[in-house]
């Protein structure tokens, strides 16, 4: 269709199609509009209305071509298949106009949808959905892509989508720095209604993030081992997550977000999971962030083995490895390097317990056991630290890595360590049970101050002898804190014992036999 219009007609619905069959099969078609040209009405390089396969399709446009400006009602398939599977089909806009048309690189009624992409180029403002394979009620949609490389997507981009009960799997979304997307644009790597979403994944290096993006997003089932990578984005994000179920468990996703600059009131998840989260990492480098940070957000059951590490920048909320509405937050870690959290720090939240079914009227203990928070480098916590919040919070650990800086009130950590010879920690709080010392490295033979403590606090050196390094510890009183200085030696009788090692495995070498 070359420099041509071809009107939506109401009465007869009629559609633009370069190949179509019933039963047989429906492959290598092509539909190209080009030329300034207007389809203003359903078209599909290949098109089953029965139980045929569509495959390798191509629906190309370019030159500047519109796709459904006034109906309201088209979409455009590189195939589509009624009972068949879809698999193999392409749309690409090479230069397009504005298109209002709904994209589907591949879509099936009741089959597969699998393999499809949508690829855009060079194109004008695209207020219709995309989808890189879509089915309405097959088994899946799986290995189908949306490639944004310029353009700009204001509405729905799913690389796959499946609206019954059929599952996502390993389906993808690029979004390119030439692309934009709106700010209602919504991006999905894989959609499920009421089946699983796991392996998909959005790469997003635009200015904007858009409204929301997920890695997967199962409506009713799980998300399990999606991933969201944002890099870049000056704008949008106000949710986004590397897995999203909202009624079910989500596991091993991963939220990566660096360079970025995003503010305004958002979430950060590295999951959100309706009855439990587990396995989940959210990772950033390099950014401004306003908003909460969870590794991963459970509105009931179990936040488990989640984590946060953040490395430069800054973080204008609060950090939680795990939270739990309703349930039990244990085993998450968070990691901050050289970074600025205005808020506090907890390694796992737990808001409330079920109730027990003997005692409905009794408040159930809140559990948040074994979780850790990480600190190193220039790191700079304006709140407070919780390993956990729970009325049972036991085994949390704050380990202090080479750290520079002030701890502001620490609570519930069963085990607080300094690990590394270039620490300078100021405790502005005593801390109960002490601090341990884990030294390594070469020291100084200069008396050098590792720590300041509330006069009341002791600092235990756990190991004093490192290979052939021996340490010292000693605390001397600073009006109210005190200073705890650290000085070493090379010890030759410490050091004997590697060198007679190496003499003796060189012996045996040539002992042979």
């Amino acid at each position: 269709i070359s420099n041509s219009t071809v009107n939506y007609n109401t009465s007869a619905a009629n559609q633009v199609i370069a190949g179509k069959g019933y039963s047989g099969e429906v492959t290598n078609n092509n539909l190209n509009i080009t030329s300034n040209s207007v389809v203003d009405t359903t078209a599909a390089a290949g098109y089953s209305d029965g139980g045929a396969a569509v495959s390798y399709n191509t629906v190309t446009v370019s030159g500047g071509s519109r796709l459904g400006n006034t109906s309201g009602s088209s979409a455009v398939y590189g195939g589509y298949a009624a009972e068949g599977d879809s698999f193999h089909n392409q749309i690409t806009l090479e230069d397009a106009g504005t298109v209002a048309s709904d994209l589907y690189g591949g879509y099936s009624d009741t089959g597969a949808a699998e393999y499809n992409l949508v690829l855009v180029e060079q194109s004008g403002d695209i207020s219709g959905a995309v989808y890189g394979g879509y089915t309405a009620s097959g088994t899946q949609a799986y290995e189908n892509e949306v490639r944004l490389n310029g353009g700009q997507a204001s509405g729905i981009v799913a690389g796959g989508w499946a609206e019954g009960e059929g599952n996502a799997v390993n389906n993808s979304v690029t979004v390119g720095a030439d692309a934009v997307l709106g700010s209602a644009a919504s991006v999905y790597g894989g959609y499920a209604a009421q089946g699983e979403v796991s392996g998909n994944t959005v790469t997003m290096a635009s200015a904007s993030a858009g409204e929301e993006a997920y890695g997967g997003y199962a409506a009713a089932g799980t998300a399990s081992n999606n991933s969201l990578s944002v890099s870049g984005a000056t704008s949008g994000g106000h949710t986004l997550a590397g897995g999203y179920a909202e009624a079910g468990t989500a596991s091993n996703n991963t939220l990566t977000i660096s360079n970025s600059t995003l503010t305004g009131g958002n979430l950060f998840y590295g999951a959100y999971g309706a009855t439990g989260v587990s396995g989940n990492r959210l990772n950033v480098s390099a950014s401004t962030l306003t908003g909460s940070l969870y590794g991963g957000w459970a509105h009931s059951g179990a936040a488990s083995g989640n984590s946060v590490s953040v490395s430069g920048g800054t973080v204008s909320g609060k950090v939680y490895g795990g939270y739990t509405n309703e349930g039990e937050a244990s085993g998450n870690t968070v990691e901050l390097n050289n970074v600025e959290v205005t808020g506090d720090v907890y390694g796992g939240y737990a808001a409330s317990a079920p109730a027990s079914a003997e005692d409905p009227n009794t408040p159930a203990d809140t559990v948040t056991n074994n979780n850790t928070v990480i600190l190193s480098g220039n790191t700079v916590v304006n709140g407070n630290f919780y390993g956990g919040n729970g009325t049972v919070a036991t085994g949390n650990s704050l380990l202090l890595r080479n750290y520079t800086g002030k701890i502001n009130a620490i609570n519930a950590f069963d085990n607080v360590t300094i690990y590394g010879l270039n620490s300078d920690v100021t405790f502005d709080a005593e801390v109960a049970g002490g601090v341990n010392v884990e030294l390594y490295g070469k020291p100084s033979e200069l008396s050098q101050t590792l720590a300041r403590t509330q006069a009341n606090t002791v600092l235990t050196l756990n190991r004093n002898v490192l290979g052939a390094y021996a340490y010292t510890i000693e605390g001397v009183q600073n009006g109210g804190y005190t200073d705890w200085n650290v000085q070493g030696r090379y010890d030759n009788e410490l050091a004997k014992p590697y060198a007679q090692a190496q003499l003796a495995g060189l012996t045996l070498a040539t002992l042979g036999d």
